[in-house]
């Protein structure tokens, strides 16, 4: 039980990290056009 548990939160760390990291991309690349504009 302990061990299912462990690995199904550190899947969600991992989605959360992933999704944090693509808004964070795509954030700097919309920052980026805006100075460029």
């Amino acid at each position: 039980m302990l061990e299912a548990s462990s690995e199904r939160m550190s899947n969600d760390v991992d989605v959360v990290i992933v999704g944090a990291g693509a808004a964070g991309i795509a954030a700097a690349i919309e920052l980026q056009s805006t100075n460029l504009s």
